[in-house]
C-alpha cells in the first residue's frame, strides 16, 4: 500500500471516531461549580457554666473565585456532641442561618447548655452546610476550642408574694434587676406554673427592651392558683438576653407555698346578764365560723377590754381548731368595776389562729355591752333586816331562860330528895 493510501485511510478513521467522541462530550455530566468561599467565626468562645449560652457565630459569605453573584443558601450551622465535656446543643442539633449574598454576613447563635462539671478548656467541631444554585450543597467542619468559666448571673429575677392564696385571682409582682455593670438588651422572660397548680392569665412571654446597670424593671402578672394545689408549688423562670457581646439565657424554679382562705365571722351575739350593773361579773357569747376554703388550728378568742373591765378568769379562751363552714359556740367572762359608770362600751374581740403554713394570724371582732345603773338602796329593806335579826335574838333568850329554869328546877327536886333520905 502507498503511503497517501495508509494516509487516506487514516483520515477516514479520524473523520468517523471524532464526531462519535465528541458527541459523547456533550452528552457526559457537566462539571460541579466551585462553591462560594465563607468564613466561619466564633465571636466569643468563652461560655458560662449552669446555663444555657447562646455562642455567636459569625457566617461570611466571600463570593466564587470565578464570579461574585453566587448566593449561600439555607445554611444550617451546629456543634458536635462529646462525650464527657459538659456541654449539650438544645433544640434538634442545628440553627438555620438562612441565606446570605456574597459580600455579606449573619450572626447564627448556638444554643449551648454547659453543665456545673465542664473542664476549663472544650475541644468541639463546629460544622456548617449550606446550598448553592439551588442544586449543589457543600459543608464544613471547624475545630474550636472553647473557655468555660464560672460567671455571675447580671440579671436578678424575684417576685412577690411569696406565699399565693388559692381559690382566688391574684396579681404576681416579678421585680427584674440587673446587677451588672452594662446595660441588658432584648430581655425576654416566661414563666410556668405546674398544670394542677394554676394557670397565668397572660401566655405570652414578658418582653422587656433594655435594662441599664443597677437598675430594675417590675411587670404584674394575673394568676389563679387552684383550690386543691399543693403547699408547695414550682414557679418555672426562664429568661434569655444580649448584655453587648453575647446573648445568654437564664433559668430558676422559685418554691412558692399556697394556702387556703381562711374567713372568720361572728354570729348571733348574747350578753348574759342583758344589763350588766357596776361590780357585776357578766359573759359575752357568740357564734364563730369560716366561711373560707380551708381550716384553722390553734384557734383562740381574747377580749381586749377598755379601762373598767377586766376578764374573770383566764385572759383568752382556747377554742381549737376549726374546720371551714363550721360553726362553734364561743364564750368569755367579763368582770366590770364598781367605778365603772353607766353607758354603752364596745369590747374588741380578737382571734388568733394558724393556718396550714402554721403563720399566725389575726381576725377580729366587737360587740356592744350596755352598763346599767348601780342597784338602788333600799331602807326597808335594811329596817326589815334588823327586825328580823331582834326577832332572832329574841327567840333565842326565850330558849336560854326555859332550859336555865328547868335545870334549876332538876336541881331543887334532886336536893330535897337528897335531905329526907337522911
Amino acid at each position: 500500500m502507498s503511503t497517501y493510501k495508509y494516509i487516506a485511510l487514516v483520515l477516514m478513521a479520524v473523520a468517523i471516531v471524532l464526531p462519535v467522541t465528541f458527541a459523547e462530550t456533550l452528552s457526559g455530566p457537566p462539571p460541579i461549580p466551585n462553591p462560594p468561599k465563607s468564613s466561619v467565626v466564633i465571636i466569643n468562645p468563652i461560655l458560662c457554666r449552669g446555663e444555657t449560652n447562646y455562642m455567636p457565630v459569625n457566617i461570611t459569605n466571600l463570593g466564587n473565585v470565578i464570579n461574585n453573584i453566587t448566593q449561600m443558601q439555607n445554611i444550617q450551622i451546629g456543634i458536635a456532641q462529646v462525650n464527657g465535656n459538659g456541654m449539650y446543643f438544645e433544640g434538634n442539633g442545628s440553627v438555620n442561618g438562612g441565606n446570605i449574598n456574597p459580600g455579606h454576613s449573619t450572626i447564627v447563635y448556638l444554643p449551648i447548655f454547659v453543665s456545673q462539671s465542664a473542664p476549663l478548656f472544650v475541644q468541639a467541631n463546629i460544622f456548617f452546610t449550606f446550598g448553592y444554585y439551588d442544586l449543589y450543597t457543600d459543608s464544613e467542619v471547624l475545630n474550636a476550642t472553647l473557655t468555660i468559666e464560672s460567671c455571675n448571673m447580671p440579671l436578678s429575677i424575684n417576685v412577690s408574694p411569696s406565699v399565693l392564696t388559692a381559690g382566688i385571682m391574684q396579681n404576681l409582682s416579678i421585680n427584674f434587676t440587673n446587677t451588672g455593670n452594662t446595660t441588658l438588651n432584648h430581655i425576654s422572660a416566661s414563666i410556668g406554673l405546674p398544670g394542677s397548680a394554676g394557670v397565668l392569665l397572660s401566655s405570652k412571654p414578658i418582653s422587656i427592651s433594655s435594662i441599664a446597670p443597677k437598675s430594675n424593671v417590675h411587670i404584674n402578672e394575673g394568676l389563679y392558683i387552684s383550690k386543691n394545689a399543693s403547699m408547695a408549688i414550682p414557679l418555672n423562670i426562664s429568661a434569655v438576653y444580649y448584655n453587648g457581646t453575647r446573648l445568654s439565657q437564664m433559668s430558676e424554679t422559685l418554691l412558692m407555698l399556697s394556702t387556703g382562705i381562711i374567713n372568720f365571722t361572728a354570729s348571733s351575739f348574747s350578753i348574759s346578764p342583758v344589763l350588766p350593773s357596776p361590780g357585776s361579773i357578766f359573759s359575752i357569747s357568740f357564734v364563730l365560723t369560716d366561711t373560707g376554703t380551708v381550716g384553722a388550728t390553734g384557734v383562740t378568742v381574747t377580749p381586749v377590754l377598755p379601762k373598767g373591765f377586766t376578764p374573770f378568769g383566764p385572759s383568752s379562751t382556747f377554742v381549737g381548731d376549726i374546720s371551714p363552714d363550721t360553726q362553734t359556740p364561743v364564750t368569755v367572762s367579763i368582770e366590770a368595776s364598781n367605778a365603772i359608770k353607766s353607758g354603752s362600751y364596745t369590747i374588741p374581740i380578737r382571734i388568733n389562729y394558724l393556718n396550714a403554713l402554721r403563720q399566725n394570724l389575726t381576725a377580729w371582732t366587737n360587740d356592744t355591752v350596755v352598763i346599767g345603773a348601780p342597784a338602788a338602796f333600799s331602807t326597808s329593806q335594811y329596817v326589815t333586816r334588823r327586825a328580823s335579826g331582834r326577832s332572832g335574838y329574841l327567840y333565842l333568850t326565850i330558849i336560854l331562860v326555859i332550859i336555865i329554869i328547868a335545870l334549876l328546877y332538876m336541881y331543887a327536886k334532886e336536893r330535897k330528895a337528897h335531905r329526907r333520905s337522911r
